[in-house]
């Protein structure tokens, strides 16, 4: 079964799974990630584990690009009130809503770049 197949019966199963980063934000190597979702299941240790390994593999790895954007002051306010919630607090920081990962071609990435400084 491949990972997108994974992912996608994850977010069946829980609607929407909310990690928090207990760590250092400024030193990925210190992550101390909690997992919550909207089901009132709990989240399984393997469905965690592929999380943690693909969020820690897309911070170390230069193979990986994370677009995203920055969230808007109400969607903030609704995941601070989910977080209220779920008995988590929400630091004073900007947060990011993920669009897509994908895997990055560093020679394709070059060209593209080039192509736009020309």
């Amino acid at each position: 079964m491949g990972l997108a197949c994974h992912l996608n019966k994850i977010l069946t199963r829980h609607g929407q799974v909310v990690v928090k980063n207990y760590g250092s934000v400024f030193d990925s190597s210190c992550q101390d990630l909690a997992f919550s979702v909207d089901s009132d299941d709990l989240v399984s240790s393997s469905d965690e584990n592929l999380l943690r390994s693909l969020i820690i593999s897309a911070c170390f790895s230069t193979f990986w690009t994370v677009g995203g954007v920055l969230m808007d002051p109400n969607a903030n306010k609704g995941l601070e009130e989910r977080l209220v919630e779920l008995g988590m607090t929400m630091l004073p920081l900007q947060n990011v809503r993920v669009t897509s990962v994908r895997h990055m071609d560093p020679l394709l990435e070059a060209k593209n770049i080039i192509q736009e400084l020309v």
